[in-house]
C-alpha cells in the first residue's frame, strides 16, 4: 500500500498557506522585493527549505508483510528474528524503528501504513510479540505504551536506560535562535517589514511548546522504565 503523490502536494500547500497567513496579513506582498534586509532574506532562504522538508516529511512508502518478515520501501526485517524496537517521529508520523538479528533494519516503519490495514498489522504485531517473548529483543520504553504493551511482554525487554533527547532540544533551540534573529531585526530596523515581529513570536512559541513537550515524554520514558525495572527484582 502507499499514499498517493496529491498527499505530499497537500502537506506542501497547507505548510505554505499557514506561514503565508502568518507573513502577508498586515502588508501584502510587496515587502519580499526588498531583498537588500537581511530578515527577508532569511524568509526567501526558508521557502524552498521549507518545501522540500514538507514534500519528504509527507512521503508514504510501500508497505507489505508476510508471515514472518515485514517490508517498508526496499527495507524488510524479519519481525520474529527482532533484537530492537524504538519509537519516534518521522515528519508528521509515527514510526517504529526495528532492527533484526541479521542487521536489517527499518527506520521509518509508519503506523499508519501498517494499521491501516488490519491483515498486514496482525502479521507484523505477531511477529513483534514472538520477538520480545524470545528474549533476544528490547522495546524502548516510548514503543511500549504506544503499542499498548506494558502488561504483556517480560520485563526484561525493557532496557532500564532511556535515551536522552539531545537532538530535539538542540533542533528547537536553533528555531528559538532564528525566530530571535527576526525579531531583533523588526526591533532594530524601523523599515523592516512588520510580518517579522509576529513570524517570530510564532516560532518561539511553537518551540517552547515543542520542547516542553519533548521533556515531559523523556520524563514519562523515564518512569516507565524504572516502574519496569522494580519488576524484575
Amino acid at each position: 500500500m502507499q499514499d498517493t503523490v496529491w498527499d505530499q502536494w497537500k502537506a506542501v500547500f497547507f505548510g505554505f498557506a499557514l506561514v503565508a497567513a502568518l507573513a502577508f496579513a498586515n502588508t501584502g506582498w510587496g515587502w519580499l522585493t526588498d531583498l537588500s534586509d537581511p530578515g527577508v532574506q532569511v524568509i526567501w532562504a526558508f521557502f524552498p527549505i521549507f518545501g522540500a522538508v514538507m514534500w519528504q516529511l509527507s512521503r508514504s512508502h510501500w508497505c507489505a508483510a508476510g508471515a514472518s518478515w515485514v517490508q517498508h520501501g526496499k527495507n524488510w526485517v524479519s519481525t520474529y528474528e527482532l533484537t530492537s524496537i524504538d519509537f519516534g517521529i518521522d515528519g508528521v508520523k509515527r514510526v517504529l524503528r526495528v532492527a533484526d538479528s541479521s542487521g536489517r533494519e527499518i527506520r521509518s516503519l509508519s503506523l499508519r501504513d501498517v494499521q491501516v490495514n488490519a491483515k498486514l498489522w496482525d502479521l507484523t504485531y505477531n511477529g513483534i510479540l514472538h520477538s520480545l517473548h524470545s528474549g533476544k529483543c528490547e522495546i524502548s520504553p516510548r514503543a511500549l505504551a504506544v503499542l499498548k504493551l506494558e502488561n504483556t511482554v517480560p520485563a526484561s525487554a525493557v532496557p532500564a536506560r532511556v535515551r536522552r533527547p539531545y537532538f530535539a532540544i538542540g533542533f528547537w533551540i536553533g528555531a528559538i535562535a532564528l525566530a530571535s534573529f527576526l525579531i531583533y531585526s523588526f526591533v532594530s530596523d524601523s523599515d523592516a517589514p512588520s510580518q517579522m515581529l509576529p513570524i517570530g513570536v510564532f516560532i518561539v512559541v511553537l518551540a517552547l511548546w515543542a520542547s516542553r513537550r519533548t521533556i515531559e515524554q523523556y520524563r514519562r520514558d523515564v518512569r516507565m522504565a524504572e516502574r519496569m525495572s522494580s519488576s524484575r527484582r
